[in-house]
């Protein structure tokens, strides 16, 4: 019994040893020589102690394609998932429980138009993304070292392999950022929901009001502009909560010299995306060797499975995005002929849909066949989107109009790594190339000069349009056409302000008087004012100056929301007191080890939910304060 029991110990441990050497192995040595076909000369990749990788190379092709090879390495099986995601694709992985997700993305068409697009860069460009392509591909077919398996362990688990990296890979996940920022769809749903519960449109404007210094003409009443499926139905339960406070999003900061303690320009910036496992940045160096010049640096934040630099610096220039938030979207009530579903009307008459079948495979199941079908708009939006066809009368669906459904998107080429970035103005023409998702780009030169330019492609509507962009609008009447695209020179951009200093918070970033229109839903002013205060309103800048303003933990809104609130708890019954005083003595940080902040939001939560189930004020304030 003994020898058994010491055989099983020795098997188990070897069992483990082995178990472990497996899975340590599905990390690929980051050291040593690797002999691929692709490059012109010899690349290196060193990576730092905090495994940032510093990429050399002789050419931009070679530099591009060692960049493919380290985001391959370290990020495969997300670039994986995220070119399936957008092309349509998760189901033949997971089964059908993507099958919802891959419906939508087929209806959308994005990885063809992204692909599409590919066509308009210029010839060089096309030359860089093929070689990050070929480097990515280059990492997959690598000559494997013993017992070392070819793929990150994912793909063992799943049994997967993939499929070679394209350029159209690299334009399609540019189309999958553009569709997490592109978000005023939403608030658009969300009104057409409003209107069919029976609100008014000034109770739909008290619910979602707009910036307090514009003043927007009147939400016309959508009953009046196509018919409403009125009552509680299903689109009741998919109401969403209206969060005051914002869960989330972004600041970037530039102040000129006259501001910091050198002389020197500094920028901040600090993109506040959904925090994943692993990160959606990847943070990279990459440097240009020139024979006779001196070299070509370019360091900051990628996206893997894209060979830019996103977020960062050259030699020269530094720049830093914040999501802009125009309105691009509009979705389009199209009404079918009741003689003739497979048309619908447009202010000529009835037309059909433009209809492609589209096979969906499954995996362990049948494949799923449905018809994509398209207006002059766009693609007819699927069954169920966001409770649309249960706010609308029968014989009426919806289709999106997007900027980023076109096939001449040029955005990939515009941040492809250049040895011809110098100054703002430099970068300022790059971004004429720009399509699509808009953001407020700041941007800082060795000259001293500072400036920001949101690009991007916006529609213009009619003035006769008074929905302008909030709401669905009627499909058959040319009043909401979009009247073609808002000129480069229109756009929000200024150079060296005489503030010396340019702060941008996703809130309004043009004057109220402001000529063109972006979008009546400004995100709430709140944190654009704490940058004011913190770094547009000071001076003597330095970068302890800059950390210290981008971890602040004051909350602007929780400051005005927390009066508010506790003036509706004293008035209820059975609050706890001990609690309530110590809300009321709360200074609105949210820190680290902040109970009060850990209360409020959850009590800010409770009482959104509440208010949607239509409950008492008075009862709702006092038992959740009290709980």
């Amino acid at each position: 019994m003994m020898r058994g029991a010491v055989a099983i110990l020795v098997a188990a441990f070897f069992a483990a040893w082995a178990a472990y050497f497996l899975l340590r192995n599905t990390e690929t040595p980051v050291s040593g020589r690797m002999d691929v076909a692709g490059l012109a000369a010899p690349a290196t990749i060193t990576r730092d102690r905090e495994g940032v990788p510093h990429i050399t190379g002789s050419s931009l092709e070679d530099v591009h394609f060692a960049l493919g090879v380290a985001h391959a390495q370290d990020r495969l099986w997300q670039m994986e998932l995220q070119r399936r995601a957008i092309a349509g694709r998760l189901s033949e992985i997971f089964g059908a429980r993507t099958l919802s997700s891959d419906v939508f993305m087929r209806t959308l068409d994005l990885y063809g138009h992204a692909s599409r697009s590919l066509a308009v860069l210029k010839p060089e460009q096309r030359a860089q993304i093929e070689a990050y392509a070929a480097g990515v591909n280059a990492y997959i077919n690598r000559r494997t070292g013993l017992l070392e398996p070819r793929y990150p362990i994912e793909f063992m688990l799943l049994g997967h392999t993939p499929e070679p990296w394209t350029a159209a890979d690299c334009a399609a996940i540019v189309k999958l950022m553009a569709l997490n920022l592109s978000t005023n769809v939403g608030l658009e749903t969300l009104r057409l929901t409003f209107a069919a519960q029976g609100l008014t449109s000034a109770e739909i404007a008290d619910l979602l009001p707009s910036d307090p210094a514009l003043s927007p003409p009147p939400l016309p009443e959508l009953g009046t502009l196509y018919p409403l499926r009125k009552g509680p139905g299903k689109q009741a339960a998919a109401l969403p909560l209206i969060d005051p406070i914002g869960a989330g999003a972004s600041n970037n900061w530039v102040v000129s010299g006259a501001r910091t303690k050198s002389g020197k320009p500094l920028l901040a910036n600090d993109p506040h995306l959904q925090i994943g496992a692993p990160a959606i940045w990847y943070f990279a160096h990459m440097r240009l060797e020139r024979a006779g010049k001196g070299p070509v640096n370019s360091v900051g934040a990628s996206l893997p499975g894209v060979p830019l630099i996103v977020l960062g610096h050259n030699d020269h220039i530094a720049w830093g995005f914040t999501n802009t938030g125009p309105d691009v979207q509009d979705i389009f009530i199209e009404k079918l002929n009741p003689e003739n579903r497979d048309t619908y009307l447009t202010p000529d008459g009835w037309r059909p849909f433009e209809t492609t079948r589209v096979t969906v495979k499954v995996k362990g199941e049948d494949d799923y066949v449905f018809d994509r079908r398209r207006t002059r708009h766009g693609p007819v939006l699927p069954e169920g989107y966001r409770g649309v066809d249960s706010s609308l009368a029968p014989g009426h669906v919806a289709a999106l109009a997007w900027t980023a459904l076109s096939d001449d998107d040029t955005t990939l080429g515009a941040g492809l790594l250049t040895d011809t970035l110098f100054t703002v103005d430099d970068y300022i023409g790059l971004m004429k190339d720009y399509v699509v998702p808009m953001q407020s780009m700041v941007v800082a030169d060795t000259q001293g000069n500072i400036g920001l330019i949101a690009p991007g492609r916006v529609p213009v509507r009619d003035a006769a349009n008074l929905v302008a962009g909030r709401a669905p609008v009627p499909g058959w009447d040319a009043t909401y056409d979009w009247k073609g695209w808002l000129d480069f020179s229109q756009l929000p951009q200024v150079k060296n302000p005489a503030a010396g200093a340019i702060g941008t918070a996703n809130a309004r970033i043009v004057p109220p008087d402001f000529p063109a229109l972006l979008t009546w839903d400004w995100d709430a002013p709140f944190r654009q004012q704490r940058v004011d205060a913190l770094v547009i309103s000071k001076t003597g800048h330095d970068v302890g100056s800059m950390k210290a303003a981008q971890a602040d933990v004051l909350s602007p809104a929780i400051e005005r929301l927390q009066t508010l609130m506790i003036a509706a708890a004293q008035a209820a019954p059975g609050v706890d007191d001990k609690m309530l005083d110590q809300l009321t003595a709360w200074d609105g940080r949210q820190t680290l080890g902040s109970s009060e902040s850990l209360i409020f939001v959850a009590w800010m939560r409770e009482a959104m939910e509440h208010r949607k189930r239509g409950r008492d004020e008075r009862v709702r304030t006092g038992v959740y304060l009290r709980t």
